[in-house]
């Protein structure tokens, strides 16, 4: 009988350490600003089109290297782009196009905005960290 009760005192003493041990990470990337994140990095950027009027998307990729807190350059097939940008909370904006940080972590993050040219539209951005 004692050898089952001490038994069960430890295995309750190892669920104990185990629950303060997960309780106490915490995940970093939740609470670190993307404007750290981005800072003097390159990521692989693919955007997707959603047509909300008509169902019909695209997608298209390019990369993106953020050169300082707020500049960026934007490299793709039809050539090299610099853009301003800033990050108020959860929102970035990129020369005046407004987007939603959806999630985010150290290697990856993703953008969305609505707006209207004739039709509905979604758009999409998903940074992928290449360096």
């Amino acid at each position: 009988m004692r050898n089952k009760e001490s038994f069960i005192c430890l295995l309750f003493s190892v669920f104990f350490i185990v629950v303060l041990f997960l309780s106490g990470c915490k995940d970093d990337d939740a609470n670190r600003p993307l404007s750290e994140i981005v800072y003097q990095t390159v990521w692989e950027v693919t955007e997707t089109g959603y047509n909300l009027d008509n169902g019909n998307s695209y997608e298209d990729s390019y990369i993106v290297e953020f050169l300082t807190d707020s500049t960026g350059i934007l490299v793709s097939d039809y050539g090299d782009e610099y853009f301003n940008y800033s990050i108020d909370g959860r929102l970035v904006n990129f020369d005046s196009i407004i987007y939603l940080i959806l999630e985010q972590t150290d290697d990856r993050f993703v953008l969305q905005r609505y707006y209207n040219n004739g039709d509905k539209m979604k758009r999409v951005l998903t940074f992928n960290k290449m360096y």
